[in-house]
């Protein structure tokens, strides 16, 4: 099972580490409601916040990761305006994925877009951890919906493991 991701950048939210630990704890229940696959792969978009959030959670839970970056990834680093503990956390996810796939070769805005629908093209499941729509994570969410993949804003959900 391929499950991508979409949220916000650190800057939309109040409290960052507090959202952070919110997602972990609903990967957690998600996961003990619908126990993982050994096919199990995670997929980001390279983008700083929920992306590497959901990497992190990957990684400390030796899931497998693919990422999808817009544009090559150092480019994309740059792109990003990543601080260096970013960029070190972004790199370590590089390197423990299995595979980088590079959208564009060029940076250009319409690659973002492109890197979502290339994202839920390639998913079974479109996790979200978003508070408005009108964004690149409400733009994604919008295209699996219209091409039917299944997907969950996870974000103030209410999940109960049943009895």
């Amino acid at each position: 099972m391929r499950v991508a991701v979409t949220g916000h950048r650190p800057r939309y939210w109040t409290n960052p580490v507090d959202e952070k630990k919110q997602l972990f704890k609903q990967l957690d229940l998600y996961f003990k409601i619908y126990p993982p696959r050994d096919d199990l792969v995670f997929l980001h978009g390279c983008a700083l916040g929920v992306d590497t959030w959901f990497g992190a959670y990957a990684m400390s839970n030796l899931i497998d990761l693919v990422l999808y970056s817009p544009f090559p990834v150092e480019i994309q680093v740059d792109e990003a305006g990543m601080g260096y503990g970013e960029i070190k956390t972004f790199r370590k996810q590089r390197n423990y994925a299995e595979y980088v796939h590079v959208v564009s070769q060029t940076v250009y805005s319409q690659a973002y877009q492109k890197r979502n629908m290339v994202l839920v093209d390639n998913s079974d499941l479109v996790l979200g951890w978003y508070k408005v729509s009108r964004s690149g994570s409400g733009n994604c969410i919008r295209y699996a919906n219209k091409v039917g993949t299944l997907n969950l804003n996870l974000r103030g959900r209410n999940l109960r493991r049943g009895r």
